[in-house]
């Protein structure tokens, strides 16, 4: 059983997705190899305000797909190597490669870190002897204990005076 379709009657409009610009192409080839997003855009003479405009619009939502996925599939073509690379003895190429490129999940964690640990939080802790204060990170415990650890020593040696 066949089903019917009806044909558009001259005048009728059709809604139809714009198409595509040109240069996307580009975009996804730079992307596959390895390019950050806004370069990628760049090369295809695109910038991020586009992307962010074709990420809002229901109509792009395929495209955004396609960009997401050439990104995607570097990364797994990079997670290859870095296996081969291993497997051979040598993976400093590729996790140079991912640590820059995806940072969120492969970039190194810094060694220094900035904590600010405030007069008042001292004041706290000094005057419960140093206990744990349940709203600090592990950075900012470790700062506060060396603050505590140096006034300890500054008052010691003020006294021995």
């Amino acid at each position: 059983m066949s089903k019917q379709t009806s044909l558009p009657i001259f005048g009728d409009s059709i809604e139809r997705p714009s198409p595509l610009p040109t240069g996307l192409e580009q975009v996804k080839r730079s992307l596959a190899s390895g390019a950050p997003m806004d370069m990628a855009l760049k090369s295809g003479g695109f910038t991020l305000e586009d992307y962010q405009a074709w990420r809002d619009s229901d109509e792009h939502q395929e495209l955004i797909r396609e960009l997401d996925k050439a990104e995607a599939d570097f990364c797994v073509r990079c997670l290859k190597q870095v296996a081969i690379a291993a497997d051979m003895g040598d993976v400093k190429s590729a996790q140079w490669l991912l640590e820059r490129r995806f940072s969120s999940h492969f970039g190194r964690a810094t060694a220094k870190t900035s904590t600010k640990i405030t007069e008042e939080q001292i004041a706290i802790a000094e005057e419960i002897g140093g206990e744990v204060l349940n709203d600090l990170s592990e950075d900012e415990y470790r700062t506060l204990a060396v603050e505590l650890l140096k006034r300890k020593i500054s008052i010691e040696g003020e006294s021995d005076d």
